[in-house]
């Protein structure tokens, strides 16, 4: 479902930049980071996901969203090469 489904969906988002899907195996939890290009684009889509539409599919197994928050990049880290 991951790759067929939610990452062509938020990569098709409007403003969407990247996503990260991190896994904690231990605990059968994953962690998701998008970056867009601006706050109304994310807030945008944290509307779609907390919308109707999208409250019926998390009625799957295995997926639910237990928060969902819009906060800015204050700075970024890269290791070049």
């Amino acid at each position: 479902m991951l790759h067929e489904q939610l990452v062509p969906m938020v990569s098709q988002s409007p403003g969407f930049v990247a996503r990260y899907w991190m896994g904690d195996r231990s605990a059968s939890k994953t962690y998701t980071t998008i970056l867009f290009e601006e706050a109304a684009a994310a807030e945008g889509f944290k509307a779609f996901v907390s919308g109707d539409e999208a409250r019926t599919n998390q009625e799957q197994p295995g997926v639910r969203n237990e928060s969902l928050t819009v906060v800015k990049v204050l700075t970024e880290a890269r290791r070049d090469g």
